[in-house]
């Protein structure tokens, strides 16, 4: 099982997670995607960092 976490590093939450059986870019899409859902960011006011293991490539 892989698991993409999007964290509000300011309020040091979680605000979006996707779970599925292969490292796909729709798993990190879909947690992005919840993420935007849940926070409603403006414009131009986000910031995204990736770690750059290997399994972070979608």
């Amino acid at each position: 099982m892989y698991c993409a976490v999007v964290l509000d590093a300011l309020a040091r939450r979680v605000v979006g997670r996707s779970i599925d059986a292969s490292p796909t870019a729709a798993l990190t899409t879909h947690a992005l995607s919840t993420a935007i859902g849940n926070r409603h960011p403006r414009p131009g006011g986000t910031i995204i960092h990736s770690d750059h293991e290997v399994q972070s490539g979608s």
